[in-house]
């Protein structure tokens, strides 16, 4: 049965993918599907894209569904709407199963799409995470005992949220090529299940905060006491920190414009044609420079995410710094606020346009590309090398070399890509062996024309 209900589940993220997820419903048929469970994998789609989703399958021209919502949407009232193009329906707020003719199908989506758009703020589309409290000491050992007494846990009596703030923690897999990872921090020793990918922003220098459940095990009569981890929510506060990871993850993504297909417009094309025309879902607006956005004042109402998007429902997001392709997968549009050193590589399918008119300044400013500036640089760099290596953003504040930031950043970049550094098992190398010229390196080059256009 779980197989089944899984192979469903990918079914109907397939089919999602192929149509968009770009309302504010999500409605998916298909005459092969089992009746059986589209109600457990309606659950899913409802819970992981934040609005209410049907899932039908069919039989002679009869489509069968099962509805499911968010807390603060009433699908039962929103089906009601639209009564007259129904077999048959019954349910409540959060559920409902419906009949309708096939032919239907696109006007029942139709109406529903509009009902919601007419009767409910975008915000309740947000997800939203109910904590108990923030945590700022150490977890007690009593305390966690004193949760247990609330068990058994379910419906109704959902186990308890908490928070932790935390800054830079050095995250391990559990063990060589586990995907979970555990970390350390002054309120709780935590896991995070499936966390590998989450090592990048748990150990960038910027605050987050960690969303945790408790877990007391007990081993060879000795109680231990976890925190394992539900979300983890960064903050994106603009300071040197942040600015300095943006800079450093524009070196990294190794892929230049002319690699993938483009929609290239000017900052006002993109307010006139593409933010006038944004409908909330499925756009991602990545931008290098924070400063940039304030050639875009539509999107100060817009979500902001560093990395990666925090959710997977799709809601429009301006996105700093997006780590891989991947993380960008199911948008429909990619808007690249600023030209930057390079960009990801579009999924097929994807509209991707860039500004133009609009260079990212960030880091720019302040390198010195010439020789006597780099050499200047290799020295200070070279001063390090033995030191833990995580970033390079945190291999300068933990040091503070004396040299400016971002020709720190951006210098170890080019020299890294030339061979002369390397990060082996954590710690900076370097190679005095490698006899390589500075126009050797993409970065260097790509430097050379961004400056050239500021």
């Amino acid at each position: 049965r779980q197989a089944e209900c899984d192979k469903l589940y990918r079914l109907a993220k397939q089919k999602l993918s192929e149509k968009g997820a770009k309302k504010n419903i999500i409605m998916l048929y298909d005459e092969n599907w089992r009746t059986g469970f589209v109600g457990i994998v309606a659950a899913r789609l409802a819970e992981e894209y934040s609005r209410p989703v049907i899932i039908f399958a069919g039989l002679d021209g009869i489509l069968k569904g099962s509805a499911r919502s968010v807390s603060d949407i009433n699908i039962f009232d929103a089906i009601s709407s639209a009564k007259e193009l129904l077999v048959e329906f019954g349910g409540h707020a959060q559920a409902a199963g419906v009949a309708i003719e096939k032919e239907n199908f696109d006007e029942f989506e139709k109406r529903l799409y509009e009902y919601l758009e007419n009767n409910y703020d975008k915000s309740v589309f947000v997800p939203k995470i109910i904590a108990e409290s923030e945590i700022t000491g150490a977890f007690s050992m009593r305390f966690a005992k004193e949760l247990e007494l609330l068990e058994p846990y379910g419906v109704g009596n959902k186990k308890p949220l908490f928070i932790a703030t935390v800054g830079a923690v050095s995250a391990y897999p559990l063990k060589p090529n586990s995907p979970h990872v555990s970390f350390k921090t002054e309120v709780i020793d935590m896991l995070k299940f499936g966390g590998v990918d989450d090592m990048l922003i748990l150990e960038a220098p910027i605050e987050k905060k960690i969303v945790f459940e408790i877990n007391l095990s007990t081993y060879a009569r000795q109680t231990y006491l976890k925190g394992y981890v539900k979300d983890i929510l960064p903050t994106v506060k603009d300071n040197e920190s942040f600015r300095l990871l943006l800079f450093e993850n524009s070196l990294e993504i190794n892929f230049n414009q002319e690699e993938i297909e483009i929609d290239r417009l000017s900052k006002k094309e993109i307010n006139d044609r593409v933010l006038n025309k944004a409908n909330r879902y499925s756009t991602a607006y990545i931008a290098s420079d924070p400063d940039s956005l304030n050639h875009y004042p539509a999107l100060k109402t817009v979500q902001r995410g560093i990395f990666k998007p925090t959710e997977k429902n799709l809601l429009d997001i301006v996105l700093f710094a997006p780590s891989s392709e991947s993380v960008l997968e199911g948008f429909e549009r990619i808007v690249y606020l600023d030209q930057s050193f390079s960009y990801l590589p579009s999924k097929e399918g994807q509209t991707v346009v860039i500004a133009g008119d609009v260079v990212s300044r960030l880091g720019i400013e302040n390198i010195d590309l010439s020789r006597s500036a780099m050499a200047e640089a290799f020295v200070n760099i070279k001063a390090l090398a033995g030191k833990k290596y995580i970033s390079s953003t945190r291999l300068f504040l933990e040091n503070r070399p004396n040299i400016d930031p971002y020709q720190f950043i951006f210098a170890l970049a080019v020299f890294m890509e030339l061979g002369f550094f390397s990060a082996q098992g954590g710690i900076l190398k370097c190679d005095g062996r490698v006899k390589r010229e500075l126009t050797s390196s993409q970065i260097y080059k790509q430097a050379e024309s961004l400056k050239a256009k500021c």
